[in-house]
């Protein structure tokens, strides 16, 4: 039998809180909470904020609370995830905040893996993993991509969404606190409030990463990021924007292109919901902005689509979230045509 792991630390482990904005969760709520009292790094506290649901959602925070004191239930009318986040933040008392969708799952050692490596870099103001796309009963879907982006990343962010979703970073509180919170002000805009939280902190400090799939983002057809793709087109550019102009970023080009992206992505997950003509649409409109970078895409799609990636990225499809390698990649690798235009932003960055 292996010996029991005894932490031996000269100064305690930061207090870390988990929190979990949650409307009508009853169907994935559970393995949400399920992941996070899995933690090999236990948090403090874990307070699930109920946005005003209609189902069984409260009733079932309601019972992990009885079991297990650290998980607190907050309720509230519906007022929508920006608020909801909002509230339970100003409740907690972590010097770390990590935010988890309630409907996405972590690995055990997501909080242990994140925590270390902002310890690693004390400037970081949050530090974010990659993720693995899930269906509706955990099973591996294909990967979001992998930018290797970490440092002074402003420029980066802007060009390219590189950590995806709202449930695989976690944040320093004085630089969450800094950058002003979620932005309420991203409900008009249909979304992107944590994308516009992540690029006003990279703004001003650098961003940790850790290279591994750690988080299961749950892509369902009623989930809030996939109900209205267009909506999430504005809201990503009205953020881009913001930060630009928060920032002073004179970069035209890096407009032009995040557009492109952006569009891309938009016909993608149009395409994927069977919309094929407004995906067509939203397709055309990226190839002229950036024809090199969306015929650099789509010659990997069609790859992707005939069956000519290797068998190691493809091997993992269908396997559940959770036995599956989390430094195993699932799916199409980045085009190199955005790689190397990452590479050249960074060397603009400052140090």
């Amino acid at each position: 039998m292996l010996p029991q792991r005894v932490w031996m630390r000269e100064t305690p482990l930061p207090s870390v809180s988990v929190i979990v904005p949650a409307w009508n969760a009853a169907a994935t709520i559970e393995r949400t909470l399920r992941s996070i009292a899995d933690q090999t790094l236990s948090p403090d506290e874990i307070i699930v904020v109920d946005d005003g649901s209609t189902d069984a959602t409260a009733d079932i925070v309601r019972s992990w609370g009885d079991r297990d004191p650290r998980f607190k239930l907050m309720r509230q009318s519906n007022q929508g995830p920006v608020a909801a986040r909002n509230a339970a933040i100003a409740y907690s008392a972590g010097a770390l905040l990590a935010p988890v969708d309630a409907d996405d799952i972590w690995r055990p050692e997501y909080l242990e893996r994140m925590t270390a490596a902002l310890e690693r870099d004390p400037a970081a103001g949050f530090v974010y993993c990659l993720y693995r796309g899930i269906d509706e009963d955990d099973r591996a879907l294909q990967d979001g991509g992998d930018f290797g982006c970490e440092g002074r990343v402003l420029l980066q962010h802007l060009l390219v969404n590189f950590v995806g979703n709202g449930s695989c970073a976690v944040f320093r509180r004085e630089a969450l606190l800094a950058a002003g919170g979620f932005d309420p002000e991203a409900e008009t805009w249909g979304g992107a409030e944590d994308y516009l939280l992540q690029l006003r902190i990279a703004a001003t400090a650098r961003v940790a990463r850790v290279g591994d799939r750690l988080v299961g983002y749950r892509r369902s057809t009623g989930s809030y990021s996939a109900r209205a793709p267009s909506r999430n087109l504005r809201a990503r550019l009205a953020a881009i924007d913001r930060v630009m102009a928060e920032s002073s970023v004179a970069e035209p080009g890096i407009r032009r292109l995040a557009t492109a992206d952006a569009l891309r992505t938009t016909a993608a997950r149009l395409a994927i919901s069977g919309r094929w003509i407004q995906a067509l649409g939203y397709g055309l409109r990226a190839f002229g902005r950036d024809a090199p970078g969306i015929l650099q895409d789509l010659r990997i799609r069609i790859d992707n689509a005939l069956g000519r990636l290797r068998p190691s990225q493809r091997e993992g499809l269908g396997m559940s979230f959770l036995d599956l390698d989390p430094s195993v990649s699932v799916g199409p690798p980045v085009d190199p045509l955005t790689l190397r235009r990452l590479a050249r932003l960074q060397a603009r960055e400052p140090g």
